[in-house]
Formats: structure tokens, sequence, C-alpha cells
């Protein structure tokens, strides 16, 4: 799909090989010999554009000539002229914008998961932060990174070498999960437009796993007050219940999603009520059998 969007935009070949060297007469042997320097001088460019700008989305000026780049490292790689691991350890040396990193995925030079893996412990807190602000701003990319590492965090089990980076996924997505968007739904709409997109993208298996621990997560993060406090004040709060609907929903039927709630409740040091009452709001008005389901409720 990327490279038959990227040939589309750029035209042709020869369009491409100009706006990546700045010359239509270079040869194919010529491009090949120098590539590696050129995409080097892009993945430097883009390093120092991030630490300048803080910016993860492409600059729109530039954004054909980088496709033009990855475009051709994907030729290249594909015809076996360039070597896709040397291409990946350069990749991996880089901090890099997320939407460059995306596209490279998209460009089957390196999956974005690798990427990942290689940041450390600093690295991947920044990245956190960086894709719950593009959440924010709502840029699609942000969401297709978290769909990446939802799907190989908890998916199937994935072969033994794959563990650091199943880990890298787990410890990214629980820092994302507690800076994603959620008081913020209009009560018409089904959901978080992030989060009704990774439920169309998602395997149901998949989203419910995701979903129990995005509700996990909202039920146990500050701010923290009584439970008699909350149900003083429930009156003065405004509702998400598209979103909660959509977490319990996907559990599959009202005792699997009783369930997870009653675990996650008894299980946490500290309780944020507010989230438990809306989780209850919603699966009353979710489920039919929920008012028999919740009589005997401890």
């Amino acid at each position: 799909m990327f490279l038959s969007q990227n040939m589309t935009q750029s035209g042709s070949k020869k369009r491409l090989f100009s706006e990546a060297f700045g010359s239509t007469q270079s040869t194919a042997s010529q491009c090949a010999e120098n590539f590696p320097t050129r995409f080097k001088s892009l993945l430097q460019e883009q390093q120092v554009a991030l630490q300048q700008t803080r910016q993860d989305l492409l600059d729109p000026v530039k954004k054909n000539s980088v496709k033009s780049m990855v475009f051709l490292a994907n030729q290249l790689v594909s015809k076996g002229t360039l070597s896709k691991v040397s291409l990946g350890k350069l990749i991996r040396s880089f901090r890099l914008p997320l939407e460059l990193v995306w596209m490279l995925h998209c460009a089957e030079l390196l999956h974005c998961t690798l990427y990942l893996e290689s940041l450390d412990e600093s690295n991947l807190a920044s990245v956190s932060v960086r894709l719950a602000k593009l959440v924010q701003d709502g840029a699609v990319v942000s969401v297709d990174l978290i769909k990446s590492c939802a799907a190989l965090a908890h998916g199937p089990e994935p072969p033994a070498n794959l563990a650091p980076v199943v880990r890298t996924c787990h410890a990214l997505l629980a820092q994302v999960e507690r800076r994603l968007p959620f008081e913020e739904v209009d009560s018409a709409k089904k959901g978080p437009w992030w989060l009704v997109h990774l439920q169309q993208s998602l395997s149901p298996g998949v989203f419910a796993r995701l979903a129990g621990s995005l509700l996990e997560v909202r039920l146990t993060s500050p701010p923290f007050i009584s439970v008699h406090q909350a149900l003083a004040r429930q009156h003065e709060w405004k509702y998400p219940l598209p979103a909660f609907k959509m977490l319990l929903e996907s559990q599959g039927s009202s005792t699997s999603a009783l369930n997870l709630l009653t675990r996650v409740i008894n299980e946490a040091r500290e309780v944020n009520w507010k989230s438990a009452l809306i989780c209850v709001s919603s699966f009353v008005s979710l489920y039919s059998d929920a008012d028999q389901k919740l009589s005997g409720w401890e």
C-alpha cells in the first residue's frame, strides 16, 4: 500500500530518483552506491529536526522527498542491492519522528516495535508522552503505532526471540494508557476516536485484552477519593459512558465484564471510585441482566 501510494504521488521512478538524489541522470548502480550515505544524512536531518521542533509529524515541505528516499530504500532492499539488516541497524541508531518510524514500518524496512525496542528507558518514556500528544492532536499515525504494539503485546504468544520486544511493547503501553484522553467524549458518539480506531483495526481478542488493560488503568489511577465522597459528588461529573461501554462490551458478556471489574477492584491497592461508578453506570446501561448480576456483587 505504501509503495503504490508513493508511486501515485511521485508519478514515476524517474521523478523519485530526482527527488531523492537531485538528478535524473544517476544510474541505478550509482544510486545504490551513494544511497547509504544519503539515507544516513536523511536520518540525521530528521533527528535534528525532532530535537529542535519536538514535532513527530514530518515537515509537509520535506515530506515527499522523505517518502521518495524511503521508497528507494525499499526498492534497493527488495532487489538485494541493499542489506535490510544493515539498514535496520542504521535506523535504530537514530531518534526519529514517529511519523517517519511508521513510514519505515509501512515500507517494510524496520518493524516499528523493533525500533522501539532499541530505545532506552528514558527515550521510551519520552515516546509515550509524544504518542499521547499525537492522539490528543488527532494524528492517526499515533494509533497505528499503538495498534502494532498492542497486537504483539496482547496477541498470540510470539517466538522466544521476540520476548524483549514484547516486554518493550507492554512497557510502552503501560505508560501511554495512563495518558490517553477519555473525558472529552461526545455522548452522541460511540467513543473516543482513537478507541474506535483500535476496535476496528484489532482482532476482537486482542482488543478485549487491551480494553481490559485500559479499564484497569482507569480504575487504579489518581485522583483517589473515598467511595462515600464519590457517591456524594457523582451528580457533579460528566460521565464518558461511551468509552467505558466500549471497554466493557469488548469482554463479550455481562459475566466476563463483571468478573473483570471485580478482579481489578479486589486486587487494587487504591481504587479510583469515580471511574468505578462510571463503570457501574455503563454496565447497567449496557446489559439487560445488570440488576440481577449486581444484586449479589461483592
